[in-house]
């Protein structure tokens, strides 16, 4: 009897077993689900709902945030469909037509995870959490007919979604991109496009390097001076400013406009270094030096100003982390500044390395009595690490890897993998750019948990953010044809499951995604084969 009931219970596995796909096996030739970032599981039924006039988008519960949430995918259909569909919140669990519901008993998804159900009669999102609804949204839309992101109807289409069955959630919780319109001003109009894509890849955090040496882009009320002089400061193509920054009510659409598409945006206010275009507007923070770019931490002044600075930044962003920087800072000028050196001695500091942690920490501290939490590129490291910090480990794994050995939260963005800024092939077929080289396959090979770690510091890895740095990086679509599809890759490398990723499949999902940017008017960069005619 035992023997008959195993033997039993092994043949519902298998059939179980082939019912379910996996997501290569759901993604051949024929099947409309080639989807960036891959879904972790895939299920495929027979047939195709329609989307027609008569489509309801019911939302439940009803609050604002799901009224929104619902009204963002009826807008978004509208300019290509035609189909202007109606949101409304349902009493019965089950209807036709597109539900999103949020879920309680759906903890095991997390914050972002979702279960996306498409049968003939209809399409069902469910989360734990309203983030989850959102993309299983961004899903919903790489399953509809490419032409859907086209922001005029189009005729003779069928707006068909495959009968499919999607359990998804993300690996990482921090997927982000960095853009830097310190050296090269971006508009505002430009953020608002370079959300909307980062959305449709899940990504979730857009760090904004506001301020350095040649350029301060965000309005600060209680210093004016910030941006009458370091919005004017020639950028780093020598070109005179005219004025080039975000105001506070600037900071607020875009903040708003972010948060409505699930994207936290991450100010940094670099400091003690890259920090000319703040002494260029108060010379009380150059040192007696005097040497441009590393604030003196000898003033007390400077910590006045750069708290000043901070108090309004904290309430522009309601994201809980505020970057910075803390990298590359020259501190030839603090070994030959009086203040300085008397603030080494005062506080019984070992040196320059001791004296920059002082400062992170002041800064810190600063921070956690206002709510935030700060993040520091991998020198915060130096001469000791704040104890609330947030590592971004840049110059290779090292720093990610020493500050989770210290129970420390960090980002992995090394230069080998994450330099969106780099070449992308043949430095003489491509723009110029800062330097190295970094393919697309390069950056979808990433592996953001280092092998030295234990799975209880891995824990620590908070996920991956690909930078583009702004020297040589002058206009919008320049931006776009840097970040993407690296920045794909890499969506998808902090979304997916390590297991069972593949160049090749990746590769194959790509050409759908790519048409889809091109409906969006995106410039992004045409990977090595797909360039041949």
């Amino acid at each position: 009897m035992h023997k008959m009931k195993v033997c039993f219970e092994s043949v519902i596995l298998v059939m179980l077993l082939s019912l379910v796909l996996s997501a290569e096996e759901a993604q051949k030739p024929g099947f409309r689900g080639k989807i960036i970032p891959k879904p972790q599981e895939i299920q495929q039924g027979d047939g195709m709902f329609t989307l027609t006039e008569k489509t309801v988008i019911f939302v439940r519960p009803s609050t604002s945030e799901m009224k929104a949430i619902g009204q963002y995918l009826a807008d978004f259909l509208a300019p290509a469909t035609g189909l202007k569909l109606k949101v409304k919140s349902p009493w019965l669990s089950k209807l036709s037509g597109i539900v999103l519901e949020i879920d309680p008993s759906r903890k095991a998804l997390g914050d972002e995870g979702y279960v996306l159900t498409c049968t003939q009669k209809g399409v069902t999102i469910t989360a734990a959490k309203p983030a989850g609804i959102f993309y299983g949204i961004q899903t919903l839309r790489q399953l509809l007919p490419v032409q859907v992101e086209s922001r005029q109807q189009v005729e003779g289409v069928e707006w068909t979604v495959p009968c499919v069955s999607i359990k998804d959630q993300p690996r990482f919780r921090w997927r982000g991109m960095l853009l830097d319109p310190a050296r090269h001003f971006l508009s505002k109009e430009f953020l608002f496009k370079y959300i909307d894509i980062m959305a449709m890849h899940k990504l979730n955090r857009l760090h904004l390097h506001l301020t350095d040496s040649q350029g301060w882009r965000v309005e600060i009320k209680r210093y004016p001076g910030l941006v009458e002089v370091g919005a004017r400061l020639p950028n780093f193509s020598g070109k005179t400013g005219e004025g080039w920054f975000y105001t506070q009510d600037d900071i607020r659409q875009i903040v708003t406009y972010a948060a409505g598409r699930y994207v936290a945006i991450i100010p940094e206010i670099e400091m003690p270094g890259h920090s000319g275009a703040a002494q260029d507007a108060f010379p009380e923070m150059l040192c007696t030096s005097p040497l441009r770019n590393s604030l003196c931490i000898g003033n007390d002044r400077t910590i006045e100003i750069m708290e000043g600075v901070l108090a309004e930044v904290v309430g522009l962003f309601p994201s809980p982390y505020v970057h910075i920087g803390g990298d590359e800072c020259n501190k030839a000028g603090w070994k030959n500044c009086t203040r300085c050196q008397t603030r080494i001695r005062v506080e019984k500091l070992k040196n320059e390395e001791e004296l920059q942690s002082y400062f992170v920490r002041r800064m810190e501290k600063f921070l956690n009595v206002n709510g935030k939490m700060l993040v520091g590129w991998d020198e915060i490291l130096e001469g000791g690490l704040a104890p609330n910090a947030v590592v971004q480990s840049w110059r290779g794994v090292k720093g990610g890897i020493e500050a989770a050995r210290a129970g420390h939260d960090v980002i992995m963005s090394p230069t080998s993998h994450c330099y969106f800024d780099y070449y992308q092939g043949p430095k003489e077929s491509e723009p110029r750019a800062i330097g190295g080289n970094l393919t697309l396959e390069k950056v979808y090979d990433y592996e953001p948990v280092p092998e030295e770690l234990t799975p209880e510091q891995s824990k620590y890895i908070m996920g991956v953010q690909g930078n583009l740095w702004g020297e040589y990086v002058a206009t919008g679509s320049h931006a776009e044809y840097m970040s993407f599809p690296r920045g794909s890759a890499l969506a998808e490398v902090g979304w997916s499951v390590r297991e069972g990723k593949s160049w090749a499949d990746f590769y194959d999902r790509l050409g759908t995604l790519l048409r889809r940017l091109d409906l969006m008017g995106v410039n992004y960069r045409k990977p090595d084969v797909m360039r041949v005619k």
